[in-house]
């Protein structure tokens, strides 16, 4: 349903107004995918098992849209230097997109 906000009598105050009647959709046409990267020596592993989760040095879950734009990251465990992370975000940049156009299909 549709929901506005209104003001209310007080100052601060609001109210919520759903409307059933009115619907709309949210448009996925460009929603990112998340992509997690754990680092094991010199390589990165993507969606790692428990097992290989607990010898990484770094894990770090990535967000990419469909056009390869970064959009969010939260770093789990370990510590990555600059270099690193930007040779990750590179990885899913690229991994992201051709997961996203699989999908499409």
């Amino acid at each position: 349903p549709h929901v506005s906000i209104v003001k209310g009598d007080e100052v601060g105050e609001f109210e919520l107004e759903l409307d059933p009647d009115k619907n709309f959709s949210i448009p996925i046409s460009d929603i990112p995918i998340c992509v997690t990267l754990s680092k094991l020596g010199p390589h990165y592993i993507l969606d790692t098992s428990l097992e290989e989760e607990l010898c990484s040095a770094c894990r770090i879950t990535f967000a990419v849209n469909k056009s390869g734009k970064f959009c969010a990251m939260q770093k789990g465990t370990g510590t990555v230097t600059p270099l690193a992370l930007t040779k990750m975000i590179s990885t899913v940049q690229s991994v992201g997109t051709v997961i996203l156009d699989k999908m499409d299909k």
